[in-house]
């Protein structure tokens, strides 16, 4: 059986959005972000199934140094 990804959405500091794309990518294969249109700060992240966990530890990481919050996805 083959899940889809985990798609979660965010409130990112502008400053913060690099330095998680960059993390994202340096595992590669886990997880693709990207800036929602029209927003400044509101990003979605597609998690490969499996990886979650992995995702959740780079969010906590990023946290540290930048203001994040998960929020309900945009319609």
């Amino acid at each position: 059986m083959v899940r889809d990804t985990i798609n979660r959405y965010f409130t990112l500091e502008r400053s913060g959005i690099g330095p998680l794309k960059f993390l994202l990518e340096a595992y590669e294969g886990i997880a693709v972000m990207r800036t929602l249109p029209d927003t400044a700060s509101t990003i979605e992240i597609m998690i490969a199934p499996g990886f979650e966990e992995v995702v959740d530890g780079i969010l906590a990481e990023i946290s540290s140094q930048y203001d994040i919050s998960e929020i309900t996805p945009p319609e």
